[in-house]
């Protein structure tokens, strides 16, 4: 796993917090520091138990259709190295947390129309090769895509959104 290249706090919990929502992650070895606080995490494999059970989302992600699940947001940096395992700290994805991060093309989503058009959209992550993280909004609205849109800032074309609980580590639980 490489290094993440990524700026800090690509997307962020723009809800009110407190430390109980926040629990500590097994990351794998093989690189240093591969998340940093703001990078979204989803389970390594689908149960989320072997050592290390979390990375940095990939492309066109959540779904509730993965087996691989949405398990929170960074809220520290990784600790581990290329020859031993780590820990980062991440906020839960708790019901209705409301996150916020860029639109991937910030022409779609640069005026209040564009906006209350996009609406409850359900939409995914979108990760670039240089490992920028943004809202794809242009993503074919499907039930199994795992974020909502519910509202937004247009001056910054920044998407307001929530996860949806289908697509959380939450979704196995009966």
């Amino acid at each position: 796993m490489a290094a993440f290249a990524g700026a800090r706090n690509q997307i962020k919990l723009i809800s009110p917090t407190s430390q109980t929502l926040a629990v500590k992650y097994l990351v794998p070895a093989g690189a240093v520091t591969s998340i940093v606080k703001g990078c979204p995490l989803e389970t390594v494999d689908a149960t989320g138990t072997t050592t290390g059970g979390v990375k940095i989302v990939t492309d066109a992600y959540p779904t509730s259709a993965s087996n691989y699940h949405f398990c929170g947001l960074a809220k520290s940096d990784s600790t581990e190295t290329a020859g031993a395992a780590g820990i980062v700290w991440a906020w839960l994805p708790f019901p209705n947390l409301i996150y916020s991060g860029k639109a991937k093309t910030a022409a779609n989503f640069d005026t209040e129309a564009e906006i209350k058009a996009l609406m409850y959209k359900r939409v995914l992550f979108d990760k670039d090769g240089s490992d920028v993280i943004t809202i794809d909004t242009a993503a074919t609205d499907a039930a199994a895509n795992g974020l909502v849109i519910v509202g937004g800032d247009y001056q910054t074309s920044t998407v307001w959104f929530v996860v949806a609980l289908g697509a959380t580590i939450f979704s196995n639980i009966a």
